[in-house]
C-alpha cells in the first residue's frame, strides 16, 4: 500500500523530462521508495489504524467509547 501511494504521489508530479531526470533517476527513486515502504511497514510509521480507530472513536456515545479503551 505505502509502495503504491508514492509511486501515485510522484506521476502527479509535473516534472519536465531532462536528462536528469530520466531513466536513472526514475529507477533510482523506484529503489527509494521500495526501501522507504518496506521500513515504514517494519515499523508502523504511518499509523493509519489508530489515527482512524480515533476519528470513529468520537461518533460513538460516552460509555462505548470508555469500554473500548480497556
Amino acid at each position: 500500500m505505502v509502495r503504491k501511494m508514492l509511486a501515485t504521489a510522484r506521476a502527479s508530479a509535473f516534472t519536465e523530462e531532462t536528462p536528469l531526470t530520466g531513466g536513472g533517476r526514475q529507477q533510482f527513486e523506484a529503489m527509494r521508495d521500495d526501501h522507504f515502504a518496506e521500513i515504514a511497514a517494519a515499523n508502523g510509521a504511518f499509523g493509519f489504524a489508530r489515527s482512524i480507530e480515533a476519528q470513529l472513536a468520537q461518533y460513538l456515545p460516552p460509555h462505548e467509547r470508555a469500554q473500548g479503551e480497556n
